[in-house]
């Protein structure tokens, strides 16, 4: 593990007690495992070798603090509306028609709610249902009918959950 904080003192004994490891393994060695005394050099060795390795990793002596097995780490897994629920298949409409079509994916409801507002000032305000399940392409349709007394401008369009929760917000331009 490369560590941009890892002191130069840490790694002079991770070198020096690893050769002296590799030093009592080759003495182990020579000696066909038989001395009793290598064998318990290599143990403490080994040991010490071990030991600053596992502190260094968890930055225990070198002013890092990582999570370790024994503290909760930070959540990696979050909660997330997802983006783009709502699709409207086109960005105007027509007063003589007066409806807007699209479709929602990941619907949790049944029934939403629209709000048009011109300059931050309500115009219109409503519930729509949506259609059936679209098996084809999991999304299910819905028509929002817009008012016919509304004038030809641009507007903004919110479709919430009916708690209020914005899902999705347009400019719609509304035409003779």
């Amino acid at each position: 593990m490369t560590n941009k904080l890892l002191s130069p003192f840490a790694v002079v004994a991770i070198v020096f007690v690893g050769l002296a490891f590799a030093a009592v393994a080759f003495a182990v060695f020579v000696t066909r495992g038989k001395s009793k005394f290598w064998i318990d050099k290599k143990m403490r060795t080994g040991g010490v070798l071990l030991t600053l390795s596992a502190m260094i990793s968890s930055g225990a002596g070198c002013g890092l603090c990582q999570p370790t097995c024994y503290e909760p780490a930070e959540p990696t897994c979050y909660d997330v509306v997802a983006v783009n629920q709502v699709r409207i298949e086109q960005d105007s409409v027509s007063l003589k028609d007066g409806n807007l079509s699209g479709e929602m994916y990941d619907s949790t409801s049944d029934e939403y709610a629209f709000m048009v507002l011109k300059d931050k000032d309500t115009v219109q305000k409503g519930n729509f249902k949506l259609q059936p399940l679209d098996t084809s392409s999991y999304s299910r349709k819905f028509t929002i009918e817009f008012d016919k007394k509304l004038s030809p401008d641009l507007y903004r369009l919110i479709i919430s959950n009916t708690d209020g929760y914005d899902l999705s917000v347009y400019d719609i331009k509304i035409t003779e």
